[in-house]
């Protein structure tokens, strides 16, 4: 769908949300991303690598000495945190955010990491590394041990990404949820409740508006609940459709398309047994779903 803008209006009793309805992809062209460089024997600092590509070497039998990581485009309460095995020493203190991890000045290989997240609960971060007489060893992630300990095996390479999570993803129902059961059922697929309501955020509920991407509440009289949608990715909008499905049953993936075009306009509509405002504004689409009649 067309890109837009968000913006949420508070009023004295209630929140009304209002919608950029944004399908493509997430901060498109700025992903969350990671970099990170290695000091290899005989060589030293290499030049940053980032997102999956691999630092150090393979195959020529050189140890990796030191590492040092950071995030990209990511937000600054954030941090990725890195803690290294060294030879003779073992696991060495837990660093992030560019720091240097390992001893570079002492020629002392590094035989195992682990990496994790901080303030990031929408992302994992995966890594893998490649082990003296191994080879590149299977992917691991959050925080689980790549690499070997107690066999005096060098790491020679290592490659790093960041990626959303996917949660489990619940059924259809045969009828529609109501708005609370909506609420109870979003906290499978990452929500998170923030300012009455709930929001999707990679961040969290700490997380900065400008990277929630989807929001909802629950209604009072007639209308039963809002959906928002903030950004879009091929997972949000997987998540989309998962929540218009739960509401519409027969007509969620109907109302989906209708949204999905450049053309939209503000428009009422009656599916599944309920009236569904759509109003298009500068700032963007709002979405209300009335109670089941």
């Amino acid at each position: 769908m067309s890109r837009g803008k968000r913006k949420m209006l508070v009023g004295i009793a209630t929140i009304i949300f209002v919608v950029a309805f944004n399908f493509g992809y997430f901060f498109a062209g700025s992903p969350v991303g990671v970099t990170y460089q290695a000091q290899v024997q005989n060589m030293g600092w290499q030049a940053w690598k980032s997102n999956g590509d691999g630092a150090g070497t393979e195959g020529k039998s050189l140890r990796v000495e030191g590492v040092k990581m950071k995030l990209t485009n990511a937000p600054s309460n954030t941090s990725i945190e890195y803690q290294v095995y060294v030879q003779n020493k073992g696991w060495q203190p837990v660093v992030s955010n560019g720091q240097v991890a390992g001893i570079t000045d002492k020629s002392l290989r590094i035989e195992a990491i682990k990496l994790t997240l901080k303030n990031m609960p929408g992302y994992k971060v995966q890594y893998q590394v490649y082990v003296q007489n191994v080879g590149w060893q299977n992917w691991v992630s959050d925080g689980q041990v790549a690499g070997t300990t107690g066999k005096s095996l060098r790491i020679e390479g290592l490659k790093v990404k960041i990626t959303p999570k996917t949660p489990t993803i619940p059924t259809i129902p045969t009828k529609g949820y109501t708005g609370a059961y909506v609420k109870q059922n979003l906290y499978s697929l990452g929500f998170v409740d923030k300012n009455g309501g709930l929001t999707l955020n990679p961040y969290g509920a700490k997380g900065g508006s400008n990277y929630s991407q989807l929001g909802f509440t629950v209604g009072s009289g007639n209308r039963d609940m809002s959906l928002l949608i903030y950004q879009s990715s091929p997972e949000i909008d997987q998540k989309i459709k998962v929540i218009l499905n739960w509401i519409l049953p027969t007509k969620g993936l109907y109302l989906y398309n209708v949204l999905d075009t450049p053309t939209l306009k503000s428009k009422t509509l009656e599916l599944d047994g309920r009236t569904v405002i759509i109003r298009v504004t500068s700032y963007g689409v709002a979405l209300d779903f009335s109670k089941i009649k």
